[in-house]
C-alpha cells in the first residue's frame, strides 16, 4: 500500500485536501502559517466531542485502535521517502501531523469507550451540535437559533434546533451557565429542566428574566414599567447547558408504617436552623 491509499483510508476527503493546498503554497508563505496551522489542529482535535467522532467514523472504516495506530506509523514512515521533493520544513508539518493524529486516535478510542451515543436530528440551518468547551466538563454548551430580546418579567422559548434520541434509563438536565446567570437577570425557569428519553420534538430552553418589571413607590402605587433591563440573545449565543444523567427507575413499595424503617430523624422544614 502506497503513501497515498494510506492516507485515503486513513483521513477525510476535506482533510487531504486541505493538506494538498497547503502542501503546494511556496515555501515561504507556508513557512508563515505553519505554526498557527498545527495550532488550530490541535485545538480542534483536542474536543471532545471531535474525538468521539473520529473514533466512530475509523470504527465505520474497520479499524481497530491498534490497527489504526499500525496505519499511521507507516504512513509516518513513509513521508520521507514519498515527500523527498517537498521542502524539510514541509515534510516536519506533516510528521507533526500525524503526531497530533496518533495521540487524537490514542485518546478518543478511550473517550468512545464512556460515552453514550445520542442520535441527534438538525432542523434548523442556524442549530449547532452541543459541545463540550473543555475535556471533563460535565455540561454541553447549546446555542440559540434566534434573535430575542427578553423584557423584564418575561418568559420566552429559545429553540435549539435539534432533535434527540435519548437512550432509555437517561435524561438530558437543561442547566443554567454560571457566567450567563451571574452577569444577567436571565434564568431557567424551570432549571434543572428534563428531557425525557422518550421526547422527540425539537429541544429548547425556557428564559425568564427576573429582572422586576413593576416599580413599587413605596406608597401603595405601583406603576408598570420596563424598570429592570432587557437582554437580547442573539443566534449563535451560548444560553445553558446540557448534562447527561442516569436515570434509575423508581419502585414504590406500600407499608403501613414508614417510621419502622431505617433512622427517623425526627425534623421537618427548617427543623435544622440557619447556622
Amino acid at each position: 500500500m502506497d503513501f497515498m491509499e494510506n492516507a485515503e483510508q486513513m483521513f477525510s476527503k476535506e482533510s487531504l485536501e486541505l493538506m494538498g493546498t497547503l502542501l503546494v503554497m511556496e515555501d515561504e508563505d507556508f513557512d508563515k502559517i505553519k505554526g498557527s496551522v498545527l495550532d488550530a489542529i490541535r485545538e480542534g482535535v483536542s474536543r471532545q466531542e471531535n474525538r468521539q467522532l473520529y473514533a466512530t467514523l475509523v470504527k465505520q472504516n474497520g479499524f481497530s485502535k491498534e490497527q489504526y495506530v499500525e496505519e499511521l506509523k507507516k504512513i509516518d514512515s513513509l513521508v520521507d521517502t514519498e515527500m523527498s521533493d517537498f521542502s524539510e520544513s514541509k515534510r516536519d508539518f506533516m510528521k507533526q501531523f500525524f503526531s497530533i493524529c496518533y495521540n487524537a486516535i490514542i485518546d478518543s478510542f478511550d473517550v468512545d469507550k464512556r460515552a453514550i451515543q445520542i442520535p441527534i436530528e438538525i432542523c434548523s440551518p442556524d442549530a449547532k451540535i452541543p459541545t463540550y468547551a473543555h475535556k471533563g466538563d460535565a455540561g454541553m454548551d447549546v446555542y440559540s437559533t434566534i434573535d430575542v430580546t427578553i423584557a423584564p418579567g418575561e418568559t420566552k422559548l429559545i429553540p435549539l434546533g435539534f432533535k434527540v434520541a435519548i437512550p432509555e434509563g437517561y435524561e438530558l438536565q437543561v442547566r443554567p451557565r454560571s457566567g450567563f446567570s451571574l452577569r444577567t437577570h436571565l434564568r431557567v425557569a424551570n432549571a434543572p429542566g428534563t428531557i425525557d428519553s422518550g421526547y422527540r420534538d425539537e429541544v429548547g430552553v425556557i428564559l425568564h428574566n427576573c429582572a422586576p418589571s413593576i416599580q413599587d413607590f413605596g406608597d401603595g402605587r405601583a406603576e408598570t414599567c420596563l424598570y429592570g433591563p432587557s437582554y437580547t440573545i442573539s443566534k449563535g449565543d451560548r444560553i445553558a447547558q446540557l448534562v447527561l444523567q442516569a436515570v434509575p427507575t423508581a419502585l414504590f413499595i406500600k407499608t403501613s408504617d414508614i417510621s419502622k424503617i431505617g433512622e427517623d430523624r425526627n425534623g421537618g422544614f427548617g427543623s435544622t436552623g440557619v447556622k
